[in-house]
């Protein structure tokens, strides 16, 4: 009997580690930590370059008499970065690097604005000096790439336009 107690303790110690069930504490899951989402800052979104519209409330230019008068202007003068200087004075010199947008108005007989029957050309006295682009029909962008000056002129249906001089300094 002495033996079958001895066996009976030995059970009651052994009998456990070898996965009885004994309740145990559970193990607690570590609690979600909290990470601070920082607030995006705001950017500034480019500004696209502005381009001749109708005045507010007025519809586009449908007449398609021909051209009568071409008027060719500084429509703005756009910085390397895209901004605006607010000079639009063709007497004024440009800094190289810079860009002068163009735009050419024409009129029919009446002086009313019109999209005339051709296509309006762009003629520049040294494209050595300019980096013409756009696409527009009836504007260009002309960047300064070196010191001096330049011509600039239109034709549409046969009539030329004024004649700008923009000049490029350093």
């Amino acid at each position: 009997m002495r033996q079958g107690w001895l066996v009976l303790c030995a059970a009651t110690i052994v009998l456990p580690s070898c996965g009885g069930s004994t309740p145990s504490a559970p193990t607690p899951s570590p609690s979600p930590v909290v990470v601070a989402t920082p607030t995006p800052t705001p950017v500034p979104a480019t500004t696209p370059a502005p381009s001749p519209t109708p005045e507010e409330g007025e519809p586009p230019v449908t007449n398609t008499n021909p051209a009568k008068r071409l008027s060719m202007r500084i429509f703005v003068i756009e910085n390397p970065d895209g901004t605006y200087t607010g000079n639009v004075d063709p007497k004024q010199p440009i800094p190289v690097g810079y860009t002068a947008r163009l735009d050419v108005t024409a009129k029919d007989l009446d002086n009313r604005e019109t999209v005339g029957q051709g296509d309006v050309q762009f003629f520049f006295s040294d494209l050595g000096l300019v980096r013409v682009s756009g696409n527009h029909t009836n504007q260009r962008r002309v960047q300064g790439l070196a010191v001096g000056s330049v011509d600039c002129w239109a034709v549409q249906d046969g009539v030329t336009s004024n004649t700008i001089t923009l000049t490029f300094v350093p």
